[in-house]
């Protein structure tokens, strides 16, 4: 262990003499100071916070996630390549040591960035807010009811087992999944319609409010109107647009006993309205402060960059400098451009077969991708919504300690075999 320590010491005393972690540092503080000054929001309260969380804390994690992952692809492929690798190490120790000692050095950089910004923010937008657990329904699920619809498909129509023997079950059962995400309801006027919550673990919390997005088949705003209700709240819908709303349930009601954990909503407009239930409507119950929900986020933001470093210290061990720091940035614009090309991917009955075999191409990269962008902690701090603690222990466990221990052995396997040569 003390080996793993010293070679940590002498790595971030590397990272601070060659000046990239206080520019990086300067540049982050300046970043969240300036920004204020220049952003334009859309007028609203709600609109100029989300969009300082969104580009001060979100671009200086980027900044951040770029800078430090070229640094690890390619600081122990310079020295490897030199054959000065053999000073990094205080011998004896082995070369996983050196490997993980690099990953927990260059994160504990990229950590301190991120706090000193997260404080920053703190400081400007963050003091006397507070963050919302959000539940959605509880609903079928998308795959369940894909399944369902294509044995029922199949059994009826023709036209549409020709479709499948052309397209393939996987692709056909893939759309009709996104299908079901995507189906809308529609409340009449003067009628009603409920959905059930899972609320058995807030301890009877009744500080409850809605937050949807609805309109009516037209578009017309004006005439949408309604009121929701839960466990004896209720509040009105008033101001609605095109974007989330909030709904607050601060007005207390009569309780139904039989319809306990049943959020309704009566349409009290002059139209009917339509809902996506699976992607526009949340039960919000008050969770705790915007300090807390701002430290759960930096946690999970260090373990997403703990895992980008270690797969640039990965890739440094393996390739020459200039190879790995372009397939580092590769992977880092694979996993942000792949993941909306799968999920708007198109019918796949009217799509060719370069179509398809493009977006097998586009499934397989997200995969590969998928745990750079597992967690949204900026996404829920725009939100406000709480950052749970269930999600940030899978993240530090994940993404934080087993994948950067795994690609560390890796790396000190890649790095014996090529000394040994």
């Amino acid at each position: 262990m003390r080996k793993f320590f010293e070679i940590f010491r002498l790595q971030w005393r590397a990272l601070a003499r060659s000046g990239a972690f206080a520019a990086l540092l300067v540049a982050s503080v300046a970043w969240m100071l300036v920004l204020p000054r220049i952003m334009h929001g859309d007028g609203t309260e709600y609109g100029e916070f989300a969009m300082q969380v969104r580009y001060s804390l979100g671009i200086v994690f980027s900044l951040s996630v770029v800078a430090l992952s070229a640094s690890a692809a390619g600081s122990i492929a310079t020295e490897r390549e030199a054959r000065r690798l053999q000073l990094t190490m205080v011998r004896p120790v082995r070369l996983f040591a050196v490997a993980l000692a690099r990953v927990a050095a260059i994160t504990a950089a990229g950590a301190a960035v991120l706090a000193i910004a997260a404080a920053t923010l703190w400081f400007q937008v963050g003091r006397g807010r507070t963050c919302d657990h959000a539940l959605s329904p509880i609903l079928e699920s998308p795959e369940t009811a894909a399944d369902r619809m294509f044995d029922d498909y199949m059994k009826r129509y023709p036209d549409f087992r020709e479709k499948v023997e052309e397209t393939g079950e996987g692709e056909m059962r893939r759309y009709l999944a996104q299908y079901v995400r995507d189906s809308y309801q529609t409340v009449s006027t003067n009628e009603s319609a409920s959905w059930s919550f899972d609320l058995s673990g807030f301890g009877g919390s009744r500080d409850y409010s809605v937050r949807v997005r609805m309109t009516d088949l037209f578009g017309r705003l004006k005439d949408v109107a309604g009121t929701f209700s839960v466990n004896g709240r209720a509040g009105d819908l008033g101001n609605v647009s095109k974007t989330l709303v909030a709904v607050p349930l601060s007005r207390e009601i009569r309780t139904d006993e039989d319809r306990v954990d049943v959020l309704s909503f009566a349409n009290t407009g002059t139209t009917s309205v339509t809902i996506y239930p699976r992607r526009d409507l949340q039960l919000l119950v008050r969770a705790d402060s915007f300090a807390w929900n701002l430290f759960r986020a930096w946690l999970e933001l260090v373990a997403v960059l703990a895992l980008v470093v270690a797969v640039g210290v990965f890739l440094g061990a393996s390739l020459s400098r200039p190879v790995a720091v372009f397939v580092m940035i590769s992977l880092l614009f694979v996993a942000v451009v792949t993941p909306s090309t799968v999920e708007n991917c198109p019918d796949p009955t009217t799509t060719t077969a370069a179509d398809r075999v493009g977006l097998a191409i586009s499934r397989f990269s997200a995969a590969a991708t998928s745990p750079f962008y597992a967690y949204g902690p900026v996404g829920a701090l725009e939100d406000g919504t709480c950052v749970e603690w269930s999600e940030v222990g899978e993240a530090l466990a994940t993404d934080g300690v087993f994948i950067p221990l795994v690609l560390s052995l890796l790396a000190g396997l890649v790095m014996s075999r090529r000394e040994s040569v």
